[in-house]
């Protein structure tokens, strides 16, 4: 199994979009688990157009992830199910401890595991590299001056926790062009998703390829 974490330094560019596309995308072929490590800000499950719903525990006490499809599998686990639209105030030894329960899901066998972590390199984001111990870090950013500076730093979060294969992707590209961030070039380029100005759901029959 192959574990990817998307990053972001910068908050609003689009992360969680990203992270539905790329989920989309390799689930046409390979059987997925989600991860929605943004425990304060739980957007996924909304991008990804899912209802409320509580979720289960088998007899063992660990969380059933939530099934979205059969064939082929995926499945997703997020803090949005355990919440009561309520603000989460928690400090880090209970966000970590929230995010090991998310790990130790009983989550059947999967080709990918993808962590959407929230923006920035604080406690949740953290805890995510340390647990989850991805493969492959995605930095998503946005052309302009600051979404870069933050862009930087998250790759240089990224390199200094040992993640070996690092990529970007560049979101709402037709605003400017980027060529290379730190010496890495876009592996994509998405552009402006305009349905998205109306719902935060991602359209069902969007097609927007992201090569991994």
């Amino acid at each position: 199994m192959k574990k990817i974490i998307v990053l972001s330094g910068k908050g609003g560019v689009g992360k969680t979009t990203i992270t539905a596309l790329i989920a989309k995308n390799l689930n046409k072929e390979y059987r997925i688990g989600l991860i929605d490590a943004d425990l304060h800000c739980p957007n996924l499950p909304v991008v990804l157009g899912i209802e409320k719903k509580d979720l289960k525990v088998n007899n063992e006490k660990r969380i059933i992830p939530l099934k979205m499809n059969d064939e082929p599998w995926m499945g997703i686990i997020s803090s949005y199910f355990l919440m009561n639209d309520e603000a989460l105030i928690w400090r880090g030894p209970l966000k970590h401890k929230l995010l090991l329960d998310f790990k130790n899901a009983a989550w059947p066998e999967l080709d990918y595991m993808i962590i959407d972590s929230p923006p920035g390199t604080g406690d949740e984001v953290i805890s995510s590299v340390q647990l989850f111990q991805p493969d492959i870090a995605i930095i998503v950013l946005t052309p302009q001056k600051l979404s870069i500076m933050d862009a930087e730093r998250a790759i240089n979060f990224a390199e200094k926790m040992g993640i070996k294969d690092i990529r970007i992707i560049v979101n709402m590209s037709d605003l400017a062009s980027i060529d290379k961030v730190k010496g890495f070039k876009p592996i994509a380029r998405i552009p402006i998703i305009k349905e998205l100005t109306k719902s935060p759901v991602l359209p069902n029959n969007l097609e927007i390829e992201i090569d991994l």
